[in-house]
């Protein structure tokens, strides 16, 4: 197989091959380059996928082009280009299980992340139905937030006035 030599994609590939340390296997993993990992994981899988058609394509035209040979000739020349394709679709297949296998993982790493960030949002709500009780309705301090907005102070996040 032709890959660039990008070292990150040789990385990934040799992840998917279970070749890369585990120091790198778990690097790819971390929250900072999980996203990058995952989309390479696709990259690579339609490649792999581009690679597997267009081989099948060439191996059906020299199939063609051995049935306008003398016999004989076409079909040493069919079955060894056959027995080279087939040795070399079952590495390809090898590799594309590991890089299916990763994909999954990268999923399951998005989602639990995911998950990570709705349970967060769901703290957030508790902290502000708290912080909400604990802001007088009436009396001094009632109107904290037309005070604060008279002062015009803002929100850094959002920047809307309070």
């Amino acid at each position: 197989m032709a890959y660039d030599r990008d070292p990150f994609r040789e990385l990934v590939i040799a992840d998917a091959k279970g070749q890369a340390t585990p120091t790198q296997s778990q690097g790819l993993r971390s929250p900072d380059i999980a996203i990058l990992w995952h989309d390479m994981l696709i990259e690579l899988k339609r490649d792999l996928e581009t690679q597997l058609s267009e081989r099948k394509a060439r191996l059906q035209d020299t199939q063609n082009q051995c049935h306008q040979m003398p016999e004989r000739e076409g079909k040493k020349i069919y079955f060894d280009t056959k027995v080279e394709y087939d040795r070399w679709r079952v590495g390809v297949l090898r590799v594309k299980g590991g890089v299916e296998k990763r994909l999954m993982e990268a999923q399951r790493l998005g989602a639990a992340s995911r998950l990570d960030s709705s349970k967060n949002r769901s703290h957030l709500w508790e902290l502000l139905n708290w912080a909400c009780r604990l802001i007088p309705d009436e009396g001094e301090g009632a109107d904290w937030h037309t005070e604060a907005a008279e002062a015009g102070v803002h929100d850094a996040d959002e920047g809307r006035e309070h």
